[in-house]
């Protein structure tokens, strides 16, 4: 080619691109800088190198390369270079891609693209690529979302997957500058225009006011430590803590297991990290079990060192659920602590000791003061939510529309008028004479028998409001933002 022409190929490295993707460059290269059918040959010859012109030379052997067509030299080298891949063996490899971790949508898809090329699919490809991209995203939201389409795309899932994904970023960043500025989420009205007289909306109540009233508890920290530690505390270890419960505390959480047989009453204690008798306590009942050494110390805040006496394994059993659990032993007296080591191996039924707690700690006087005082909370039926007015922001131009009501099954009919008018007792909905806005109702039958009734605004509002959209982050996201 002539000295300064258009673009630079280079010599041929298959290390770095493939004999197909660099014969496409060469043919770019010869038509930006006009290169004549009849020096072809000996323009490609002066290109590749001299590792391919030697087996070029080698390949045609004994005829001369300058002597061999420029389609024939292009065909031989393809052959031997690029040769044709299995489909079978193409189409798992295309099958099996997955997104990669920091592999964003679009380069993903362009990696599909890449892997499809020799899998023939034919008029399938652009639905077989759209089935892979949906099965191989890592973010479970935008699986979630693109599943949920009855009419996807192949460019709408890219479309969706890339929103979703800058979404995300988005908020990783905004979580990162410490935003924390909330973002108002417009009402959904709901009309039943199948009954001209409901038409209105009264959101529903949101609980803010305390129910229950936490007593202030008096109690000491300790430290949980290896034995032989030294006194002063190392700032980098770990802490873990108990409480140590001190007589006459006010309404404590009790729970009941059965240990070795013997139902022991334990107070229930979120804040120890281990679990613990007192001495007496297994002088009375397990003294037949022996006690093992243990490497473990308690330490007050105050300086106090508190030296278990060992530790026994035995068998608990806690609303139908068994396992072996080591058990300390300390000379000091107090309630026998169900800690957190063994929360974390069982369930417990928190209603049931809810109510236990209830019967022990209120008199029927005090219970009924605690209903009066927060009767807004135990009181039957739906509730409002006050101070808190909604709004719909619609587009701008928006038309009204005003929706023909649809018939309503005879079979029907009833329940759903006694679901109208429970509603309007409620407050739920108002009665109104005239509106520019109506959307149709649909009426869903529950497992009960009872009848919901909904609204059907993807005919009226739903197309022309503007909704701000806020992803919700994933728990890595939270993570990180923690970190």
């Amino acid at each position: 080619m002539a000295k300064g022409g258009v673009g630079k190929v280079g010599i041929f490295d298959e290390s770095i691109e493939s004999w197909e993707s660099y014969t496409e460059r060469v043919e770019v290269c010869f038509i930006a800088n006009g290169v004549k059918p009849e020096i072809k040959v000996a323009s490609l010859l002066s290109l590749i190198g001299p590792k391919t012109y030697g087996l070029l030379k080698n390949l045609l052997a004994p005829a001369k390369p300058l002597d061999t067509g420029y389609d024939d030299i292009i065909a031989l080298l393809d052959k031997h270079l690029n040769p044709k891949p299995s489909e079978i063996a193409e189409r798992f490899r295309f099958h099996k891609r997955e997104q990669r971790p920091g592999e964003d949508v679009m380069t993903y898809v362009a990696e599909l693209r890449k892997l499809s090329i020799h899998c023939n699919f034919g008029d399938t490809l652009q639905i077989t690529i759209r089935d892979r991209l949906v099965c191989g995203l890592r973010q479970e939201a935008i699986q979630r979302k693109l599943l949920a389409e009855t009419t996807l795309t192949l460019d709408t899932a890219i479309q969706t997957s890339v929103a979703m994904e800058t979404a995300g970023k988005d908020a990783v960043e905004l979580q990162r500058s410490h935003n924390d500025k909330a973002t108002p989420v417009p009402m959904m009205p709901v009309h039943a225009r199948s009954y001209p007289q409901y038409v209105g909306i009264v959101l529903r109540k949101g609980i803010s006011k305390k129910a229950c009233l936490s007593k202030k508890r008096e109690h000491k920290h300790v430290k949980y430590v290896k034995e032989g530690s030294d006194d002063d505390l190392n700032p980098e270890e770990p802490l873990y803590y108990i409480n140590r419960m001190e007589h006459g505390r006010p309404d404590p959480i009790r729970i009941r297991p059965n240990i070795e047989g013997t139902m022991i009453d334990m107070e229930l204690d979120t804040g120890s990290t281990v679990t613990l008798i007192s001495q007496d306590l297994y002088k009375e009942h397990f003294c037949h079990i022996p006690l093992h050494e243990t490497t473990i110390r308690l330490k007050t805040y105050s300086g106090e060192n508190i030296k278990p006496l060992g530790e026994i394994r035995v068998s608990v059993n806690l609303y139908n659920q068994t396992a072996t659990k080591n058990l300390l032993v300390v000379p000091q007296q107090g309630p026998a602590l169900f800690g957190r080591d063994w929360l974390r191996t069982f369930q417990i039924d928190w209603h049931d000791i809810k109510v236990h707690v209830l019967r022990l700690s209120s008199t029927p006087t005090e219970l009924q003061n605690i209903l009066d005082e927060h009767k807004a909370v135990f009181s039957e039926g739906i509730g409002k939510l006050k101070g808190i007015k909604g709004s719909i922001t619609l587009e701008e131009n928006a038309q009204p529309k005003f929706h023909k009501a649809r018939l309503v099954p005879y079979t029907l009919k009833p329940k759903v008028e006694a679901e109208l008018q429970r509603l309007e007792q409620q407050g739920i909905i108002i009665p109104v004479n005239h509106s520019k806005w109506a959307a149709p109702i649909v009426p869903v039958v529950k497992k009960s028998g009872q009848v919901r009734v909904c609204g059907d605004y993807k005919v009226t509002l739903n197309p022309v409001m503007k909704v701000e959209q806020y992803p919700l982050p994933r728990i890595e996201v939270i993570f990180s933002s923690l970190a």
